[in-house]
This record gives structure tokens, sequence and C-alpha cells, in this order.
């Protein structure tokens, strides 16, 4: 019986899965590098970082009608890079702004495109689905 009940134990099923985890890694990425150097393909275009400053919270809510007009406006692409729910800490990445062919990727539009972002304390089910779900 105590075999039975070590078995199930949390930590013996944490212990397992990091272990098969490990395994994954190790055949899906070898510890030695390829022959030939990867392909980077074209260069990327100029690029800033937005973050959400000295806010801290929860993904809650994303402005994509508003985040669609400043693309279009500036002639950028806005990546965000959370997921909704996910906790961002102060200066955490939100996004990243990637300048079209003329487009000039000014200190107010990386505001703007942070500003487009709403943080709560607790998530929420309107953008975020899946935590209703998992309620």
């Amino acid at each position: 019986i105590q075999h039975i009940t070590n078995s199930i134990r949390v930590s013996q099923v944490v212990l397992g899965t990091a272990d098969e985890a490990r395994d994954v890694v190790g055949r899906l990425y070898p510890q030695e590098p390829p022959d030939e150097p990867a392909d980077d393909g074209p260069p990327r275009p100029a690029a800033r970082t937005v973050t959400v400053g000295d806010r801290s919270g929860h993904l809650r809510e994303v402005d994509l009608d508003g985040l669609l007009r400043i693309a279009a406006e500036h002639d950028v692409l806005i990546e965000v890079v959370r997921q909704m729910g996910e906790f961002l800490p102060e200066g955490g990445r939100v996004a990243v702004v990637r300048a079209g062919s003329h487009a000039a990727l000014t200190d107010e539009l990386v505001e703007d495109v942070g500003k487009a972002v709403v943080l709560a304390r607790e998530r929420g089910v309107g953008q975020d689905p899946a935590f209703g779900l998992r309620k």
C-alpha cells in the first residue's frame, strides 16, 4: 500500500513529468549545434519594445481597434507578445512595434501603443475566455 500511495503523491507525479519533459527537450534540441549555420532570413526592420511602465497587473483588455488605427496611421506592425490574463510586473514587456518602410518609431507612438493595454488586479472573461472556462 505504501508503494501505491507514494507513486500518486504530487511530488512524484511532478518529478515524473519533469523527467519526461527533459527527455523530450533533449530529443528535440540536441546539445550539438548543426553543421550549417542557420539562415536568419532577410534583415528585420527597426523595432521598439512597449512596456507597461510603472503599472502591473493581469492583461485584461487590448484595444484592438485602437492598435489597428495606430498601425495604419504610422505604417508599423504591432505585435502583442503577452497572452490575455497573463500577469505583467512593472516594466514588463507587452508589445513590440516594428517599423514599416518609412516609419519613425517615436516615443509618442510607443506610449500610444502602451495606452491600448488595460491591466487589472484580477483576470476577467471579457477578452480572456480561457479564464472563464478554467473557473
